[in-house]
């Protein structure tokens, strides 16, 4: 791996926020306004995690992993959450949430925290979750996270390891974007089979996954109860 993961993040988390879910950075490239238009699954992906966990966070302590700026923190405490802590390892994204969610009626119950989450001894929550963190871990760095948050539900998505097109263009989109420079850091692809046996030993709870036409190659891994 040619990269420090911290500052890799902290170099790319706030515009790739940008350019997937809001009005797209400033000067983006041709590569990256490809990547936009390409992004709808993960809009897709992020609308089902809410969807699913809304309606299963009321008086729950509520931890994200990975959590970039935040983007559901106020929706999840809207929804009925008792608390949100999002913990990420880029400082910026970190300081980002916290500006953007001060003046939220709900901040008395949003917390933020620079955090390595791979090397975090124990996850006080009753829900965890995370969208794409696990793509950049390996699997005995997944399976810390499941020990980590013990009996806790949990909803974790991964880009699945599927033979598709899409994933082959994302493949190449990594490669061309930032991957023939990072080396071995670039996104991983698990099947969801590959996470359940992970969180087996640490978690006796039913596995469900959601996959969906909308959500590309994207899986959403969880002991939630999924929508009929």
């Amino acid at each position: 791996m040619n990269v420090d993961p911290r500052g890799f993040w902290e170099e790319k988390i706030l515009r790739w926020e940008a350019d997937r879910y809001g009005e797209g950075s400033p000067g983006a490239g041709w590569l990256e306004r490809l990547a936009r238009r390409a992004s709808r699954s993960l809009r897709a992906r992020q609308a089902a995690a809410r969807e699913i966990l809304a309606g299963q966070v009321e008086g729950r302590r509520v931890v994200e992993l990975g959590c970039g700026s935040g983007l559901l923190a106020e929706a999840l405490i809207e929804a009925g959450a008792a608390s949100y802590l999002g913990l990420d390892i880029a400082r910026n994204a970190v300081e980002g949430a916290r500006e953007r969610t001060q003046s939220s009626p709900h901040a008395g119950r949003i917390r933020f925290e620079v955090a390595d989450v791979s090397a975090r001894p124990r996850l006080d929550a009753d829900l965890v979750f995370s969208l794409g963190l696990f793509d950049w871990l390996t699997l005995p760095q997944i399976e810390g996270v499941f020990a980590a948050s013990g009996d806790s539900e949990y909803l974790h998505a991964i880009a699945e390891k599927r033979v598709s097109l899409s994933q082959y263009v994302h493949r190449a989109y990594v490669f061309l974007s930032y991957g023939h420079r990072t080396g071995g850091y670039v996104p991983q692809y698990y099947s969801a089979a590959a996470i359940a046996v992970r969180a087996a030993p640490h978690n006796p709870r039913p596995v469900h996954v959601f996959r969906s036409p909308s959500i590309s190659f994207g899986a959403l891994v969880t002991t939630l109860p999924l929508p009929r």
